[in-house]
């Protein structure tokens, strides 16, 4: 049982922790979003002008 509730302080404590620091989290989460933007962009190799709508 002991592990469990060390589970769920662990938790407790990110979650404060991401209350806390509500704008270093946002710019976080907005980094990997581009980062992951960019991989899948880059993976895909299309030229830029493919998705332009006519």
């Amino acid at each position: 049982m002991r592990s469990h509730l060390a589970w769920c302080d662990y938790l407790l404590v990110a979650w404060r922790a991401l209350l806390d620091h509500r704008l270093r989290s946002l710019l976080t989460m907005l980094g990997v979003i581009v980062g992951v933007a960019s991989a899948i962009r880059v993976a895909r190799k299309e030229p830029i002008e493919a998705l332009r709508y006519e």
